[in-house]
């Protein structure tokens, strides 16, 4: 089989596993009473999340009891990342500035980035790199073993690249949003292409219909 009929297999898989997706997006909606043209996939129950201990872009404890009592918004990648972790950050910030425009702060709300390059992502360069995107973003490390812990829980896919080079290679990584509810469960995602606009609605609808 040549590179070009490789290709075009890929290709079929991609578009049939996104239409696959909406579709069985669309579908649990509609069993759950929310609008179906919503761009998330909520999940009828919420996936409940697991005691786990990571560390802060200021050196500080993060775990479940920092996910408690409010809707947090998790997105995982590293600071190294040469354009989905920015873009999405970008658009984490936007949906931030939404949320606290229309509730008048972020009480309720917070956002978090959680680095799967802990080799290289430090709190303090968490905190240089988030500073860029959003101040009240949060940052989040810990040690491989810590990571795993959480990223099994999330159904979040990361591979390390080229690793023998301690200091030039790429992770290859889940793109989708997270948003976990005040219970500290797991109750939707976002996948992409990220539209600022249609998570900031969705989010408001996922807000007032599980409050």
């Amino acid at each position: 089989m040549n590179k070009k009929s490789q290709y075009l297999i890929a290709l079929v898989v991609i578009v049939l596993a996104t239409v696959s997706g909406v579709l069985f997006s669309k579908w649990l909606n509609q069993k759950q009473g929310l609008p179906q043209d919503m761009e998330a996939i909520v999940l009828p129950q919420s996936r409940p999340v697991a005691h786990f201990t990571m560390v802060d872009h200021n050196g500080k404890h993060f775990g479940m009891e920092q996910l408690k009592d409010k809707w947090t918004f998790m997105f995982f990648g590293y600071t190294h990342c040469p354009d989905v972790c920015p873009s999405t950050l970008a658009v984490m910030n936007s949906v931030a500035q939404s949320i606290e425009e229309e509730d008048g702060s972020l009480d309720n709300v917070q956002f978090v980035f959680v680095s799967v390059d802990p080799d290289r992502d430090s709190p303090q360069q968490l905190k240089e790199y988030l500073a860029y995107f959003n101040q009240s973003f949060i940052g989040i490390t810990g040690e491989r073993q810590q990571i795993d812990a959480l990223t099994r829980q999330m159904s979040v896919m990361y591979f390390l690249n080229n690793k023998k080079d301690k200091k030039d290679y790429s992770v290859d990584h889940s793109a989708a949003i997270l948003l976990t509810e005040p219970s500290g469960g797991l109750r939707s995602l976002f996948s992409t292409p990220h539209i600022p606009e249609s998570i900031f609605k969705s989010f408001k609808i996922i807000r007032k219909h599980y409050s």
